[in-house]
């Protein structure tokens, strides 16, 4: 059978989804009659170079353009990051990039994946929930409440592109703009559409990812799921521009590099038995930077640095840091990854079957990351895209943190315990 295809998209993180075949009822609104599954988008397609803006020079457009959300209530069950899951990625995509700086959105592979659960078949379903630790239904009333409050520096959104030969169904559409505020959209799939989506990815990560699509889907892709993540804090204290010097940095392999490096004292210390760390709060305090340095010298895995139990470590005491400016972007194809984390069965064949009238199944992911740190703070995005095809005590002395070495990091939503970015810098200048 040919093999249908989905694409799925995530500002911050981009996936995509392809499908097999079977036909339900035309829905009603705004995808009217037709929805399709998307065929992958191929790395190639995804490739373009993303553009980035300083940090902290777009907060008050951030501020005036954030998409406005209903006031929802905080649900009885939240859902955690899987900090096993974000460790075997980051892990696993180290040993394919090898010398290379990461960048990862577990928050926007999430949503993306989220997105397609909600069309799994009985059998998917449960690996999802069990990657999520929560029931599907519960995850939903989450990110419905995570996406409405994520706040002024932090804005969410999703859509979903169906080709105009397919009918999304009723009760799918309904999730998706209910739950995860998603626009739905039906269109024919040639040139004018891949503008249209890139101009949407450009819109919602403020010009950092500006192409998530290079060419028209192939005839098989029957639709296209995006989330769209971006992050743009300012530090609740910024680094003074005068403690702003050059400081070296130690590579894996023993050469030095000079960095721009940032200084100052701060009050959030960390520590296991493998690595030491620090958390900088951004405004309002809910979100922070974590940076972690390994104990030992070399090379290193998130999964050996126990990221869970290091932030449950969090101690009141003064540390003060080196930490670089940095500057980079990544672009991953996240589909091997699906195994890993224990979501194999959302590459079958008749995977998904509730999402537009045929059966659709994982083909493709790939996510595009940018983010730049300064004196003043951060700003991040994230592109995930998901392809389916259709197939028939505190010590008297501060504590010292200086990343002068590789070393890991997060941004971190601290009272939700969810992971927005992860990150690993082998050379902070590269």
């Amino acid at each position: 059978m040919k093999k249908r295809m989905i694409m799925l998209a995530g500002v911050m993180a981009v996936s995509a989804l392809a499908g097999c075949s079977k036909a339900p009822e035309k829905p009603a609104g705004r995808v009217s009659g037709n929805e399709t599954t998307a065929e992958q988008t191929t790395a190639e397609q995804t490739s373009a170079e993303p553009t980035t803006a300083e940090p902290g020079t777009v907060e008050e457009e951030t501020t005036m353009s954030r998409t406005e959300y209903p006031v929802v209530e905080e649900p009885e069950v939240k859902a955690k990051s899987n900090f096993n899951a974000v460790a075997k990625i980051m892990d696993k995509l180290a040993t394919e990039k090898e010398g290379e700086n990461l960048l990862f959105s577990p928050m926007s592979f999430d949503i993306a994946m989220a997105m397609c659960a909600n069309g799994a078949n009985d059998d998917v379903k449960k690996e999802f929930e069990e990657y999520f630790g929560v029931s599907m239904e519960e995850y939903n009333e989450f990110i419905r409440y995570y996406i409405a409050g994520a706040g002024e520096i932090m804005d969410i959104a999703n859509s979903i592109w169906i080709r105009d030969s397919y009918n999304i169904l009723d009760n799918y559409k309904a999730n998706m703009e209910k739950y995860y505020f998603a626009e739905c959209e039906s269109r024919e799939f040639d040139k004018k559409f891949v503008e249209e989506v890139n101009s949407w990815c450009a819109e919602k990560t403020r010009g950092m990812i500006d192409k998530i699509i290079g060419n028209v889907p192939e005839p098989e892709t029957a639709a296209i799921l995006i989330n769209a993540l971006y992050f743009n804090g300012d530090w609740e204290t910024q680094f003074d521009e005068k403690t702003v010097r050059d400081t070296e940095f130690t590579m894996f392999d023993g050469s030095q590099v000079t960095f721009d490096g940032m200084y100052s004292s701060e009050d959030i210390y960390l520590e296991n038995d493998v690595a030491t760390g620090f958390m900088k709060c951004y405004k309002n305090n809910r979100y922070a930077f974590v940076g972690i340095l390994p104990k030992e010298e070399g090379e290193f895995t998130l999964e050996g640095l126990d990221i869970e139990g290091l932030l449950e470590s969090e101690t009141r005491t003064d540390v003060v840091i080196c930490m670089p400016k940095i500057e980079y972007d990544s672009t991953m194809d996240l589909k091997q990854m699906l195994e890993v984390v224990g979501l194999g069965g959302a590459a079958d064949y008749d995977a998904f079957n509730g999402i537009v009238n045929d059966y659709l199944t994982i083909t493709d992911i790939i996510q595009k990351t940018v983010i730049k740190i300064n004196e003043t703070g951060t700003e991040a995005a994230a592109v995930t895209a998901v392809s389916m095809a259709e197939c028939a005590m505190e010590p008297s002395v501060p504590k010292e943190v200086y990343l002068d070495r590789p070393y890991a990091f997060l941004i971190y939503d601290r009272e939700n315990d969810v992971i927005l970015f992860a990150g690993k810098v082998v050379n902070p200048v590269k």
